[in-house]
């Protein structure tokens, strides 16, 4: 089963890194569909497309060995945090967040990372670097199971609108193509740390 989880997962972080390789063509071309699927929804913002894609990038490293492979995942988990934190302090402060001083121009106010966003990418950018330090340990794997529950509930609950009266204010301005590919990779990061603890119990095995 391991091999098979291999390929899946790097199946799912392909299709995980082009998708917001499209979002952030949608910003670039001015096509809203790539960044929101109707025009009333939240949209997914270039910083959250990024972490994303830095997230998904992660995926098949956390089955190489090589040790340069672990050091870029840390990198780009790391990176993903410290994109995330900074635009979350600067939203509780009230001041502008990334988005906004760097695309303007394109981006409407009520367009941003929600705090909900901010939250799933750092505790999936944490997964990553706890699969890469605590693999035989439980600790990875709830990880991804509380974050892969909690965003299938978002996107089968909650109203994508912003400021919707329905809206839960954690997710308000989340997009559901956020949510989605939030649960899709929570989903491929159980994957991975399932068929890592498979290779290193195959290893010591051996």
């Amino acid at each position: 089963m391991t091999r098979e989880h291999h390929v899946l997962v790097r199946i799912l972080a392909a299709l995980g890194a082009l998708m917001m390789l499209c979002v952030l063509g949608g910003w670039a071309l001015g096509v809203d569909l790539l960044v929101r699927p109707a025009p009333q929804l939240a949209s997914t913002v270039p910083s959250t497309a990024l972490c994303l894609a830095m997230l998904y990038l992660c995926l098949p490293m956390l089955g190489m060995t090589a040790p340069l492979s672990a050091r870029l995942a840390r990198t780009l988990a790391c990176a993903t945090i410290a994109l995330a934190l900074v635009n979350l302090s600067l939203s509780l402060i009230g001041g502008t967040d990334i988005d906004h001083l760097v695309f303007e121009h394109v981006l409407a106010p009520s367009d941003r990372m929600s705090h909900g966003t901010a939250i799933g990418l750092i505790v999936a950018a944490a997964t990553v670097l706890a699969t890469l330090r605590l693999a035989a340990t439980l600790v990875p794997g709830l990880m991804a199971v509380v974050g892969l529950s909690s965003f299938v509930a978002i996107v089968a609950g909650n109203s994508f609108e912003p400021e919707s009266a329905f809206a839960i204010p954690l997710l308000d301005g989340m997009s559901v193509y956020t949510a989605g590919a939030l649960a899709v990779l929570f989903f491929a990061l159980l994957l991975s740390i399932d068929a890592r603890n498979a290779a290193q119990s195959q290893a010591e095995y051996d």
